[in-house]
């Protein structure tokens, strides 16, 4: 079984990516919460960061990558030989 090293290497960022994605718009009312402390600390009007979530069609591409990967690491682990390529 032939593995390329880089293909491993884009299904990681890819799923950190996701990752960071799904944190971002989990985490609003922290942030809420750090511009209410900030306002009040320092009596000045804090940034808000404005960002739009990434589309259903980008979210789903990142999660085949991380179905992926985890398919490769089964295969990886039942594979009595495996060749990994550069």
């Amino acid at each position: 079984m032939e593995i390329d090293l880089f293909e491993i290497f884009c299904l990681g960022v890819d799923y950190g990516q996701l990752t960071m994605e799904e944190d971002f718009f989990d985490n609003n009312w922290a942030d809420t919460m750090g511009i209410i402390v900030t306002d009040k600390k320092y009596s000045m009007n804090s940034q808000v960061i404005q960002r739009q979530p990434r589309t259903e069609k980008w979210r789903e591409a990142k999660r085949k990558s991380y179905k992926d990967f985890m398919d490769l690491l089964v295969k990886i682990k039942t594979s009595k030989e495996i060749i990994f390529i550069k």
